[in-house]
């Protein structure tokens, strides 16, 4: 018994037309081997992959989002770093031990004060930023990922604003 070339459906001897896919069948027609990706819809080594091997990139795209989502620093870890950057331009821009004391002792406690107050700390997710607001002016001072905080913009011109 004979075959579709095209499509593999048996035939009776006196068939000239296929009657599943309409291939006449007195040519003589090759057998057509697709080589259309779209007709090849699984790659073979794709399929012989282990799960984690196709989606490694993936997975481990995923952990570092979850990583830094659970590290992000919030408001207190800001303020901390600023209270230490703040206290660090003081003692530098001081003249003497006793100054640097007083301004420690006394100055400490407000600058946490005006910290808590003035500063927006906004979380996005992976990363967080400080900004304080100033006579009108906002001013991005700190910047949060991992559970670090870096601190910029306070310098000497800032402390000069400090001390009137």
């Amino acid at each position: 018994m004979e075959q579709c070339p095209k499509c593999g459906s048996p035939l009776t001897e006196s068939t000239k037309f296929c009657p599943e896919c309409g291939t006449p069948i007195n040519q003589d027609f090759p057998p057509v081997e697709s080589n259309n990706e779209e007709d090849n819809i699984y790659d073979e080594e794709e399929i012989d992959k282990p799960f984690y091997k196709k989606y490694l990139w993936a997975i481990i795209a995923a952990a570092v989002v979850l990583l830094m989502t659970f590290t992000c620093p919030d408001k207190e870890a800001h303020i901390e770093a600023l209270h230490n950057k703040l206290m660090e331009n003081i003692e530098k821009s001081s003249e003497n031990k006793q100054e640097t004391l007083f301004v420690a002792s006394l100055g400490g406690g407000l600058i946490d004060k005006v910290l808590k107050a003035k500063l927006k700390v906004n979380n996005y997710l992976i990363f967080s930023t400080a900004e304080l607001e100033d006579s009108g002016t906002t001013k991005t001072v700190s910047f949060g990922v991992l559970g670090n905080v870096f601190t910029f913009g306070i310098d000497d011109e800032s402390l000069q604003g400090l001390k009137r």
